[in-house]
């Protein structure tokens, strides 16, 4: 993230002059070095980047990247979350969809340049949904002039999403989780006879490990077509 793109682009949102320059101050004078053996560098002046942990880094990172370009036709659309980012197009036409992804790729990329971002084209992946296989050859799209894999999975915010939307990987997978923290957790709570945690332990345990696994994307694995 850029330190000057990042307080031009909060000047525009006119935020308060005090909490501008104090977001200023926050980024600058800040340096680095590195240690290899017992030897240091001359410390490097950082004008990219926020403090890792800091509670402020994330609200600014999302101010930073508030203003990315949006699709320009109805067909296409984006999801974003930090600096995850899925982008979609649905068309009759196999050829269609793969220029309306292209140029927006392209759009991005560009946006992405100007702001002294990078995409990475090895984290990037083309995943091809349809009924009925209308394509007579692999999707082609390129980002950094370095192809995009295509895949018949991917992976975007914890969840696994097939070709056939059914999300069999994604129930195998939270039954394998949620089986091993079950054991787990009879091994923590015991038996009736030789109770080794008291009830009320037991479900805080049940939780704080296994529930959030079971409730994770529940409305997309309910709504998904049976699998096996």
């Amino acid at each position: 993230m850029w330190h000057e793109g990042l307080l031009l682009k909060l000047r525009k949102y006119n935020l308060p002059t005090k909490l501008t320059r104090w977001i200023a101050s926050f980024l600058s004078h800040r340096t680095t070095n590195f240690k290899i053996g017992s030897s240091f560098s001359s410390p490097l002046h950082i004008t990219t980047g926020t403090p890792q942990g800091s509670t402020i880094s994330p609200i600014l990172y999302i101010m930073y990247v508030g203003d990315i370009p949006q699709p320009e036709n109805r067909f296409t659309q984006i999801s974003q979350y930090a600096d995850d980012i899925a982008i979609w197009t649905s068309h009759i036409n196999p050829v269609r969809t793969e220029e309306y992804l292209q140029q927006y790729i392209n759009s991005i990329n560009q946006w992405c340049h100007d702001w002294r971002l990078e995409l990475n084209p090895k984290k990037s992946q083309i995943l091809y949904i349809a009924k009925h296989n209308r394509l007579r050859r692999q999707p082609y799209l390129t980002l950094n002039n370095t192809v995009i894999p295509v895949t018949n999975q991917v992976r975007f915010l914890g969840i696994h999403i097939d070709r056939g939307l059914t999300l069999g990987y994604q129930h195998r997978l939270t039954h394998r989780k949620v089986k091993q923290r079950v054991r787990l957790l009879f091994r923590i709570a015991g038996t009736t006879d030789n109770p080794l945690a008291s009830p009320s332990t037991t479900m805080k345990i049940y939780k704080m490990m296994i529930r959030p696994l079971i409730e994770y994307a529940a409305p997309a694995m309910l709504t998904s077509p049976q699998t096996t």
